[in-house]
């Protein structure tokens, strides 16, 4: 005959369940945890840094070929300019009617864009100097200033922007991080 099963009980005699962690193992659990996330870490920080540039990128794109497709639908000049004032970001202003200033474009896409932080952007001549004034401006007839931009994440993944003054047409050439 099989003796029945006692139950566990606790020092007040109250029955206890032996379903729970008792504190040593979770503090081990959390423990292994805290070492695990310390070293994984740097992994993960450049692993978001690259989806920051491919964000980054993909709003610099979208709103390049937007300027482009605005100059040619109202037939007026549109500037895409990146400002660093209060945070690095991109706005379009296109061209007054009488042809004296640059006003900012209303409306959803005519919002200032802000670069994510960590990203650097850097817009070029099609020699790769510098450019003195950040914008670039397309024209209603399709085609616009010669440039190209580069953006840099701080693992080293990179993305160059290009724009064809011919044809205005925007394309893109990535590196990923060394």
């Amino acid at each position: 005959m099989v003796a029945p099963a006692r139950m566990m009980t606790s020092r007040t005699g109250a029955p206890r369940s032996s379903a729970g962690f008792t504190f040593v193992e979770l503090i081990l659990v959390l423990t292994i945890m805290a070492v695990i996330t310390t070293t994984l870490w740097p992994q993960f920080r450049n692993g978001f840094s690259g989806v920051t540039v491919k964000h980054t990128q993909g709003l610099l794109v979208e709103s390049l070929r937007y300027a482009q497709a605005r100059a040619i639908t109202t037939r007026r000049p549109v500037q895409w300019v990146l400002t660093e004032q209060p945070r690095l970001s991109v706005s379009l202003r296109e061209q007054s009617a009488d042809a004296r200033d640059w006003q900012p474009i209303i409306g959803t896409f005519g919002r200032p864009q802000r670069i994510p932080r960590g990203v650097v952007v850097e817009v070029q001549d099609a020699n790769g100097d510098a450019r003195e004034s950040p914008a670039i401006t397309f024209y209603p007839a399709g085609h616009a200033d010669d440039a190209r931009m580069l953006v840099r994440g701080s693992d080293g993944t990179r993305v160059t922007i290009t724009v064809d003054a011919a044809t205005g047409q925007v394309s893109l050439k990535e590196k990923l991080g060394d």
